[in-house]
């Protein structure tokens, strides 16, 4: 199956220094399978706990990295990010998930990670957005929230079809499918296969354009980095300069357009 190049996947996930390393692991199984597909990752992008070896292992196997960090947590910006955006806030880093990502995927995390989740959640709820929502859990850190979300919909204060939003799964391979797959649909193929090692890059360039706020001197700016030959699952070059970005940023990936490919 060809690669979704044009595809953006964003990730929520811990930032806390003392998460098990068994979810550092899953973070970086996460990673390799995000670049081999040739995906964007669209991500918190602190450089520490999972959020860091998330990050790191996107770029060290070929991938593309975009962080949104808000500017009080801008010293443990991720500036190894081929693209960091910096936001006023948590709430507008939240907007430019929905906006540019083509599926959420749900890592093992705490407050903030489960904040997001459930305003993510809420959103499709509402109806604005129909992206796909995936809980990669394969140890039950999540089984208690997913069992009082449960209780609330017995309770009739959640419709079952709100309920059935996200998709839950415990591999990563499962969680990748999902990201792109209608779950009830059976007969699409794997994005798993077949393996993508020998697929290059495209030469291409990636743009990006930042609006600065009225009465700045300096009202937008635009910038031209070159894409990166190389194959998939090679290690990123030693030197990495990130395009920066603040504020209402809108970014383009190497070879993306506007709009997020439609599901298959």
């Amino acid at each position: 199956m060809t690669p979704h190049t044009e595809f953006t996947l964003c990730v929520y996930c811990s930032a806390a220094e003392a998460a098990l390393p068994t979810y550092r692991s899953l973070a970086e199984e996460t990673g390799r399978a995000i670049a081999a597909q040739r995906w964007n990752l669209l991500w918190g992008g602190q450089r520490n706990a999972l959020m860091g070896v998330l990050g790191t292992t996107v770029r060290a196997h070929g991938g593309h990295t975009t962080a949104v960090v808000p500017r009080k947590l801008a010293h443990r910006a991720d500036t190894d990010a081929d693209v960091l955006i910096t936001v006023p806030d948590l709430l507008t880093r939240k907007q430019h998930f929905l906006e540019h990502a083509g599926a959420f995927l749900v890592l093992p995390g705490g407050l903030g990670t489960c904040e997001e989740l459930i305003d993510t959640w809420s959103a499709a709820c509402i109806g604005a957005h129909d992206k796909p929502i995936v809980i990669l859990d394969p140890d039950g850190h999540y089984s208690t929230l997913r069992q009082w979300f449960e209780e609330v919909a017995r309770r009739k204060l959640l419709r079952s079809t709100d309920l059935a939003q996200p998709v839950w799964t415990t591999t990563v391979a499962d969680a990748m499918n999902s990201c792109v797959h209608d779950p009830h649909v059976t007969d699409q193929p794997s994005v798993m296969s077949p393996p993508l090692s020998t697929t290059s890059w495209a030469s291409s360039a990636l743009v990006e354009r930042c609006e600065r706020p009225r009465g700045c001197r300096h009202r937008s700016l635009s910038t031209v980095v070159n894409g990166r030959d190389g194959p998939v699952g090679t290690a990123a070059p030693p030197q990495r300069s990130p395009s920066w970005c603040t504020d209402s940023a809108v970014s383009r990936s190497p070879g993306a357009n506007d709009e997020q490919p439609k599901r298959p």
